[in-house]
């Protein structure tokens, strides 16, 4: 039964529909429905000659416009709308016609604003998805629950101005990174020597080609020549902080294990184990994949980005990355910004209360390999 009334509301407001619609629009509708528009046309018109017309109303009066007690009816001996309420069955048209637009509007917006919210806070169903669809591409890296909650930083855009001061606020809260070095950025004045800083504090240094464009848009040969280029300069920076045991003489030696030359010794390995490239805006392709790969290289992107390239609000930006966070995720933030260093100072203290390590690249990927192992 209900079936069949809805089926009824529907046939009716089909006939609505017909009826109402231009005669210039009817040339576009199929043949049996152009007829069917047409009869319903005819039909209508037959019905609305036949039916009788009321008598006009007689002239008012001004004892007809006195208000009247009843609230419900104030001129009873007029033509008030009250006195003529609309049909029941136009009242239910236009109702059911007014919640199918309500419905359209609120599909069309559910449907417009899915793939934003995806982008700007994708589910971690979404991530895992990827990271199996995308094997050699590092999104995040899965840990066992026994391992401790652990957490690798990316920065993006590097060096610049600000990147002394994000130094000291890693050191401040016992945490490292990987910081995505632009070539272009290495010969501003000091870029070296703050690389050179980072690989001394303990940080890792990746790939994130000559400019600051999408790689997607590069060729085979000018991003493959980008990327060597570039890894280049950034071996030669790591090696000139920490040269291999070959070309150390006595003296540096003796520096070296005075200052803890074992644990920089094992970074220095783990660095140089893994070669990380970040493309350009985050795309990449089959392409891409394949000459990464060639170079002995692996890309990586992140689970955890709070679009702070684009929004320039450090409260939102840090509150994005708290309500993400989950162990081995791997954070993407930029610097090269103003506003890096003010979301920072609420990030790291914050993840540093819940527990979590904050660790390279390479050293979050080494735990995921060792928590492997022993499942295994």
């Amino acid at each position: 039964m209900p079936r069949l009334h809805l089926t009824n509301h529907l046939n009716r407001l089909l006939t609505l529909l017909l009826t109402t619609l231009p005669t210039p629009l009817t040339t576009f509708l199929p043949s049996r429905l152009r007829t069917y528009t047409h009869r319903t046309r005819a039909r209508a018109r037959s019905r609305a000659l036949s039916r009788p017309h009321p008598p006009p109303p007689p002239p008012y009066q001004y004892n007809d416009l006195k208000p009247y007690k009843d609230k419900k009816h104030p001129f009873p001996n007029t033509n008030h709308p009250c006195r003529n309420p609309p049909n029941q069955y136009y009242l239910r048209l236009r109702h059911l016609l007014k919640m199918t637009l309500v419905t359209l509007l609120l599909l069309t917006l559910f449907l417009t604003l899915l793939p934003a919210y995806t982008i700007y806070r994708p589910p971690s169903l979404l991530i895992r998805y990827l990271q199996h669809r995308y094997p050699d591409v590092l999104f995040h890296v899965p840990l066992p629950p026994s391992a401790p909650k652990t957490i690798a930083l990316t920065i993006d855009d590097s060096p610049s101005t600000f990147t002394p001061e994000i130094l000291g606020l890693l050191e401040q809260y016992e945490a490292r990174a990987t910081f995505f070095v632009i070539g272009a950025q290495i010969a501003a004045p000091r870029g070296q020597e703050i690389l050179q800083e980072m690989v001394r504090a303990g940080m890792e240094l990746g790939n994130h080609a000559m400019s600051d464009r999408p790689s997607l848009e590069l060729s085979d040969a000018v991003l493959e020549a980008e990327v060597v280029g570039v890894q280049g300069w950034l071996d030669r920076i790591e090696w000139q902080v920490f040269p291999s045991p070959e070309e150390e003489d006595d003296d540096e030696r003796e520096d070296r294990e005075e200052l803890g030359g074992g644990r920089r010794q094992q970074q220095q390995q783990q660095q140089r184990k893994y070669k990380w490239f970040r493309p350009g805006s985050g795309f990449f392709s089959d392409r891409m994949r394949a000459i990464i790969q060639k170079l002995g290289m692996r890309i990586a992107l992140g689970s955890v980005y709070p679009h702070d390239a684009q929004i320039d609000w450090p409260r939102l930006n840090a509150w994005h990355i708290l309500s993400m966070v989950r162990s081995g995720s791997v954070i993407v933030c930029h610097d090269r910004r103003g506003w890096t260093v003010p979301m920072l100072k609420r990030v790291l203290p914050e993840l540093k209360r819940r527990g979590y390590r904050v660790v390279t690249l390479s050293e979050l990927v080494e735990l995921g390999e060792q928590g492997l192992h022993l499942e295994l």
